[in-house]
């Protein structure tokens, strides 16, 4: 099955998509507010693979996770903060609806 993982080590680090490509995480703020070197290209390939599951890899921790699947991301203005900076917005989707999180491994 494909999946996307998105490797935790000191915050949100990379994402491996599942045709072999890494891309790397420059800054995450909320878990879901991310900038990376390429953000055109980059959100272009991550919506490539949208209603995927998404396996979170904590390897400060060594915990798998899963519970959550690829909603469709955006570039947009990251304004939670007044920062005002352009980011990719990483939409993940709940997959049993009220955000329970099993871990796998």
């Amino acid at each position: 099955m494909n999946k996307i993982i998105c490797i935790l080590e000191k915050g949100f680090s990379k994402i491996a998509l599942p045709n072999g490509d890494v891309i790397n995480i420059t800054s995450c703020d909320d878990g879901c507010y991310i900038t990376t070197d390429n953000m055109e290209k980059d959100i272009e390939a991550i919506n490539k693979y949208v209603g995927l599951p998404v396996y979170e890899i904590a390897l400060d921790n060594n915990c798998i996770s899963k519970g959550y699947k690829l909603g469709e991301c955006k570039i947009t203005n990251h304004c939670k903060y007044d920062y005002g900076y352009k980011c990719i917005f990483w939409n993940t989707e709940s997959i049993t609806g009220d955000n329970t999180v099993i871990e796998v491994g």
